[in-house]
């Protein structure tokens, strides 16, 4: 059976749990800096954010867009429209339209298009493309979307502010980020 040198293995155990410790101290360094370059940055953004959005009035939801307000998100340079039923795009009527498909679009920043031209985010595309397919009809979309939603929040805003506009089709649309 071979010796073990004790001396040896306390020197490398040592040297071991002090290189841990050093790692660990780094990345806490690390951690702490990026919380605050966060913090900052989250205060401007909240700056920005307050003039399109405040705290929701619907239960379980933590934030909703004001009605009939338009501004800048943080990040983008492209001004985001509010209707008065406080989705992202052109007006809606609270009565569904005769002849018209009505589809909800529930979703977070994919769906919302934090950074894009209304006219490019998805929901406000597929009116379009739904009529290329079958003409007959008129096609609406409201784009129920907000970025940082989660499926607990998009269930809420559909009971409590898309049922009652009556949808024909609700779409959730979910980013695994």
């Amino acid at each position: 059976m071979p010796t073990v040198n004790l001396q040896l293995l306390k020197r490398v155990l040592l040297r071991v749990l002090f290189a841990s410790l050093g790692l660990l101290l780094a990345l806490l360094f690390a951690e702490a800096v990026c919380k605050l370059a966060d913090l900052r940055d989250a205060r401007q953004n909240r700056k920005v954010a307050d003039r399109i959005s405040r705290p929701s009035r619907i239960p379980d939801v933590r934030y909703e867009l004001i009605p009939g307000a338009s501004g800048l998100t943080p990040g983008q340079s492209e001004v985001v429209r509010v209707n008065r039923l406080g989705f992202r795009g052109p007006e809606v009527e609270a009565v569904k339209p005769p002849n018209t498909y009505r589809i909800a679009v529930l979703g977070d920043s994919i769906g919302f298009g934090r950074t894009l031209k209304e006219e490019e985010v998805f929901p406000h595309l597929l009116p379009r493309l739904l009529a290329k397919q079958a003409p007959s009809r008129n096609y609406e979309v409201i784009n129920a979307s907000l970025s940082g939603r989660d499926t607990w929040e998009e269930v809420a805003v559909l009971e409590h502010r898309l049922l009652d506009l009556n949808p024909d089709l609700v779409i959730i649309q979910v980013c695994l980020n």
